[in-house]
């Protein structure tokens, strides 16, 4: 009776692979567009001319690209961990 009702916790490794997946795909997530709208800025300007001006706002548009993708990437996030804790909060009853 009492295995069942145990808590059960996750091995250390478990957690820093966890913990290390959230961090890659935050990154993966903030560097991505900036690096990608960067480039076809850079190849616009190169292409058309006044490459600052392309290349800048190749930047601004991979910036807010990057911020979108982090507020999507964080309400997913968040709902998962809600979903979490009620489900923990479920089998402890």
């Amino acid at each position: 009776m009492s295995e069942n009702n145990e808590k059960r916790r996750v091995p250390l490794p478990q957690k820093v692979a966890g913990a290390l997946i959230y961090v890659s795909q935050i990154v993966w997530i903030i560097l991505s567009p900036i690096v990608l709208c960067l480039g076809l800025g850079y190849a616009a300007g190169s292409r058309w001319g006044n490459s600052k001006m392309w290349t800048m706002g190749g930047i601004l548009i991979g910036v807010v690209c990057s911020v979108r993708n982090m507020f999507v990437f964080g309400k997913r996030y968040i709902r998962d961990l809600e979903a979490r804790r009620k489900k923990e909060k479920d089998d402890t009853q």
